[in-house]
């Protein structure tokens, strides 16, 4: 009765029908609630859980309030694997805690968790509390990605200067390239809403771009490379074009590129072993004799 009244009604009128109780004679007499007492009160009170869809969902969501507890449902209709992991906040971590097997059990904020060896239909919750030793900030937005755990499939990655040979790199480009991927859940099943990042290095700086797949885990785009300047030059070289032969050089700058699912290392293009695949922009490319 209690914990329903102070659900419902919020502390002010929990205390308001305390005294009242007590004028009455009803009640023990109690001097008053501090907030240790409140939050373990709160903390005991069972919260509706959100259900997420078959997919990998990511949420940006805040609590109300210090006593707020967030608390999520994902069903594993396959039993395949499920992702956890939650990040964010300006005011520091928060609690992350799941719900297997009717114990809950931390994961470190930031961390991902990935749950295997569930059976078809099987439930997994997981919720989201404030940290008692942290002080609450009002509006700080948490980001919780929770469901179907990402697994690399296939992708490609091809420029738009297929017509030279591959003297430089494995994969080479004038301005434009494209790339695409498909990504699934450890039961080979096509996997939305997962993140796939090409990781692109043009002869400088790594540049990430990041894809979402959609409900037949595939995802794609067109890069626009832009304009470059050739910090390295090739030795000369021929092609042909029916009986007509053509020498060329071209100026350009040496990279390479790796694809990483849902930001972890080692998941799709690229690893220990084989880190990344050598990619070259073409800057420039000069007729010396026809």
């Amino acid at each position: 009765m209690w914990i329903t009244c102070f659900k419902r009604t919020g502390l002010r009128s929990v205390l308001l029908i305390w005294g009242m109780l007590l004028a009455a004679g009803a009640a023990p007499a109690m001097s008053f609630l501090n907030s240790a007492a409140i939050s373990g009160i709160a903390s005991q009170i069972p919260s509706a859980a959100t259900v997420l869809p078959d997919k990998l969902n990511t949420l940006k969501e805040s609590l109300a309030d210090e006593t707020d507890v967030k608390q999520y449902s994902f069903m594993a209709v396959r039993g395949q694997d499920v992702w956890i992991r939650a990040s964010g906040t300006k005011g520091g971590p928060l609690t992350l805690e799941y719900n297997r097997d009717g114990n809950w059990a931390v994961i470190p904020w930031g961390t991902p968790l990935t749950v295997s060896g569930l059976q078809p239909n099987q439930e997994v919750q997981v919720r989201i509390s404030k940290k008692p030793s942290a002080p609450f900030v009002a509006g700080d937005i948490y980001t919780l990605e929770f469901g179907s755990a990402p697994y690399y499939a296939d992708s490609r990655v091809r420029g738009d200067a297929g017509e030279l040979p591959l003297y430089w790199a494995t994969t080479q480009a004038y301005r434009v390239l494209n790339w695409s991927v498909r990504l699934r859940d450890s039961t080979g099943q096509p996997l939305e809403g997962a993140k796939a990042t090409l990781i692109l290095n043009k002869g400088g700086d790594d540049e990430r771009f990041d894809l979402i797949t959609d409900s037949t885990g595939s995802a794609a785009q067109a890069l626009e490379l832009g304009r470059c300047y050739g910090q390295l030059k090739s030795d000369p070289f021929w092609t042909s074009s029916g009986k007509y032969r053509y020498k060329w050089e071209v100026e350009y700058n040496l990279g390479y590129w790796s694809i990483q699912v849902q930001d972890k290392e080692a998941s799709g293009v690229g690893g220990h072993n084989v880190p990344n695949v050598s990619f070259a922009q073409i800057c420039y490319q000069n007729m010396l004799h026809n």
